[in-house]
């Protein structure tokens, strides 16, 4: 596959607000690598199947998405979305290697480890707009590590 040129700043709209040719030849080429990774993938995790007769589901590789502006509670893996100043809870009985990711998009987040440590505290908060934590949780030592 032909390199890749982003295009320039300036060139991603014509006046009229419509996308130049090469901001769209940019774009379609990106399509077409992600697209290229995602079948190198698929023959990754068939191989992996054959090889070990542990098949992984689609479920495995998904956690569920949601934006909030209040406080909330995470049950499982999943990403929160937070649009306001919040209190993000972390689910009190996790799984081991539960991931949950938090995006800061507007105020100041408090983590709550919900009586399991986070990185050795209680808490932890994070203070930048447009920040995002990924959290994941270890038995081994019982709390949430921040990657």
């Amino acid at each position: 596959m032909p390199k890749l040129i982003p295009p320039r700043r300036g060139e991603l709209l014509t006046k009229d607000g419509i996308g130049t040719l090469r901001f769209l030849d940019y774009l379609e080429g990106t399509a077409a690598e992600v697209n290229n990774n995602t079948d190198n993938n698929t023959d990754n995790q068939t191989e992996f199947e054959e090889n070990t007769g542990v098949g992984l589901t689609q479920r495995d590789f998904l956690r569920s998405v949601s934006a909030q502006s209040a406080d909330y509670t995470t049950s499982e893996s999943e990403i929160v979305i937070c649009t306001d100043k919040t209190t993000v809870t972390l689910n009190s009985n996790p799984d081991n290697q539960e991931l949950v990711s938090i995006q800061v998009t507007n105020g100041i987040v408090i983590v709550d480890g919900n009586g399991n440590t986070i990185n050795g505290e209680t808490d932890a908060v994070i203070r930048r707009n447009y920040t995002t934590w990924d959290l994941i949780f270890l038995v081994e030592i019982e709390g949430w590590i921040i990657l």
